[in-house]
């Protein structure tokens, strides 16, 4: 049998959204060579996040920019810190599911990001070298703080109580 491990951490996420003017959509959109005028939105995603084990606290900063012609799928640029770009394709299927792909170098990417409840995202990434499963993550993420009710016909089908 392979090498086996399991870990746990916890994280706190701080979402801004980016105007599309900004300097540094602006810089990721040059960097892969995008018209920014074809961007519909863009946003910087901040972390703090702590193990549950002795490690050391990471942080770190995740910059999106999603580029489209139809709203249910298109390219997502993005760059964590100052690792390399990735451009990943997107897709959200009948289920409101998201599901994001991209290869780079020999690792390809696939994820699926959906939400349980409006607080509860539920989120599986898969990394495969060379057709074989290199690592597979499992994510539950509870959005905290106090959000307005949606209105019934605003929750995605796979969420429904009905």
């Amino acid at each position: 049998m392979g090498n086996l491990s399991s870990e746990a951490q916890s994280a706190q996420l701080w979402m801004e959204q980016l105007s599309l003017e900004d300097r540094a959509v602006l810089e990721l959109c040059n960097a892969a060579d995008v018209d920014p005028t074809v961007a519909q939105c863009a946003a910087k995603i901040s972390w703090k996040e702590q193990g549950f084990q002795v490690q050391p606290q990471e942080t770190g900063e995740l910059l999106l920019v999603a580029l489209s012609n139809t709203p249910h799928q298109g390219e997502i640029l993005q760059q964590v810190g100052t690792a390399p770009l990735m451009r990943l394709n997107f897709q959200i299927d009948g289920d409101q599911r998201l599901i994001l792909a991209g290869t780079q170098d020999q690792f390809h990417l696939e994820e699926r990001v959906w939400f349980a409840s409006p607080n509860l995202r539920l989120r599986i990434s898969l990394l495969k070298q060379a057709n074989q499963l290199y690592q597979a993550t499992w994510y539950s993420e509870v959005r905290m703080g106090v959000l307005p009710e949606p209105a019934p016909e605003e929750l995605p089908h796979a969420a429904s109580t009905k």
